[in-house]
């Protein structure tokens, strides 16, 4: 799936912030690239109806 691809991706990216100075994390990179990991889970979520029928959790 596309989507699981990407958010695989955008994972890697995540692991490349973590360590970009100098082996420690950059906080802007890891805050851009944690919101892009956020946002293909919830893409992933809705398009597999996982957000359906939630039980108010």
């Amino acid at each position: 799936m596309w989507l699981f691809a990407r958010l695989c991706e955008e994972v890697q990216e995540l692991e490349e912030a973590m360590y970009a100075k100098e082996g420690e994390p950059d906080p802007d990179a890891v805050r851009e690239e944690c919101a892009d990991v956020a946002n293909f889970c919830m893409m992933l979520s809705d398009v597999t109806g996982a957000l359906e029928g939630r039980s108010g959790r």
